[in-house]
């Protein structure tokens, strides 16, 4: 969506602004929370994911200091103690790992090309072909991924 460069910018940008906030962490928590933020700070374009283990409190002072980084850019967090949705990933904290599932906004239909349609038959027969990569990229657990193919199973059978 938007201009064939907005992902660029969009890199570029938040590149440019988490070098600015590596110096401001520094100043502000110290040395060893640098480290670890660096080291846990996950980003793809404009889309943030951070672990931590500090409290609360941290975590609003460390919003509060990114949000001032840029007059017109606001970060927002969302936290929990055992999952949270990144990009179209579910993570899941299980004892000790981290587990994967699909995760899907709650405005996405979940409808597709449909069969009967004039598109080129390779494309057609690539759509279920590419959902089911896509779960078995993401999703970590067997039981899960094989869970959720037969509910695309059933998905795409009542599309017809």
């Amino acid at each position: 969506m938007g201009t064939k460069v907005a992902s660029t910018y969009a890199t570029l940008t938040i590149g440019y602004l988490e070098q600015k906030s590596y110096e401001r962490i520094e100043d502000i928590f110290g040395l060893t929370f640098k480290r670890e933020f660096i080291s846990s700070w996950k980003r793809f374009l404009d889309d943030c994911f951070i672990s931590r283990t500090k409290s609360k409190a941290d975590l609003d002072n460390l919003q509060n200091m990114l949000t001032t980084l840029h007059e017109y850019i606001k970060f927002t967090v969302e936290s929990n103690v055992s999952q949270l949705p990144f990009l179209d990933c579910f993570v899941i904290k299980r004892n000790t790992g981290i587990e994967t599932d699909i995760f899907y906004k709650p405005t996405d239909s979940k409808t597709y090309l449909l069969f009967t349609s004039s598109h080129p038959k390779h494309t057609k027969i690539s759509i279920p072909f590419s959902l089911a990569r896509r779960l078995r990229t993401i999703i970590s657990e067997e039981e899960t991924f094989t869970k959720h193919t037969k509910e695309l199973e059933q998905l795409l059978l009542k599309q017809k």
